[in-house]
């Protein structure tokens, strides 16, 4: 789920530290959104990288579009994401590409958090099954499951809900949930 990398880098793994998330009461503050958890457990694949570098040497909607379709096999990406996406690489152009090194996920090995790793099974920035193999390795315990039909990019803004409702189903499921979960958007 979003927040992955911050996560697992940014200190919610020392011991003892509190749950990353929360549905209110108790928990403070929401943390600043963390980076998107694109190299957990793998890297990117290199056609991906291929296909993605036009965007960082022409920034823009038009460049956006060509990679956010080819990576969801041709479908049309949300006209959202496509301004997103292009103006945040025109906006960034300057701006140096860090994504920091993989995160030590040993240390959250019986931890007692629970953890939900959800994967685009249509995603072409990814080996899907790799990742998956090395999130079970790395996390055990965790909850890993694949998305079909989404891409890696479309999860976000997944039109048929299913992303949602993993989610919620594992935030239900979680220790010290809510009775009442919240409705899925």
């Amino acid at each position: 789920m979003g927040g992955g990398w911050g996560e697992l880098s940014r200190g919610r793994n020392r011991p003892g530290a509190p749950p990353p998330f929360s549905w209110g009461g108790g928990g403070g503050p929401a943390p600043p959104p963390p980076p998107p958890p694109t190299q957990c457990f793998a890297g990117f694949r290199l056609s991906y990288l291929a296909r993605a570098l036009p965007l960082f040497l022409r920034p823009g909607e038009p460049s956006a579009r060509r990679l956010l379709e080819w990576e969801a096999h041709g479908e049309p990406p949300a006209p959202e994401l496509v301004r997103l996406t292009g103006r945040g690489a025109v906006a960034f152009r300057d701006a140096k590409v860090v994504t920091g090194p993989r995160p030590d996920t040993g240390r959250l090995r019986g931890a007692g958090v629970p953890v939900l790793v959800l994967l685009a099974g249509r995603s072409r920035a990814h080996d899907v099954r790799r990742v998956a193999a090395r999130a079970r390795r790395a996390l055990p315990d965790a909850v890993v499951a694949t998305v079909p039909g989404v891409s890696h990019h479309s999860m976000p803004d997944d039109p048929t809900g299913e992303v949602g409702r993993r989610v919620l189903s594992f935030l239900a499921a979680a220790p010290g949930a809510p009775a009442t979960p919240p409705a899925a958007p």
